[in-house]
């Protein structure tokens, strides 16, 4: 299965100015079970940035799993305003 969704996200940031993105947004299960959740966000000054989650569960025990995780983010531009 695989779900696309669309949206807004706005930080809240103490003593700046607060930044809004749109937001589209991949989620499902990968070949051999892996989870991905993959998201990319433009700012309205134009900064493009990516967030990307995969997991994958090991049955341990009947009630046991072990839930490895991977993530990591990436932008295309610096942002030093909110360095």
């Amino acid at each position: 299965f695989w779900d696309i969704q669309a949206g807004y996200r706005r930080d809240f940031i103490s003593k700046k100015d607060d930044r809004e993105f749109g937001v589209l947004s991949l989620q499902g299960m990968a070949p051999f079970l892996f989870e991905v959740d993959a998201a990319s966000y433009v700012s309205f000054e134009g900064d493009v940035s990516a967030l990307v989650e995969v997991e994958y569960s090991f049955l341990l025990t009947q009630r046991t799993q072990l839930i490895p995780r991977f993530e990591t983010e990436a932008s295309l531009q610096e942002v030093k305003k909110y360095n």
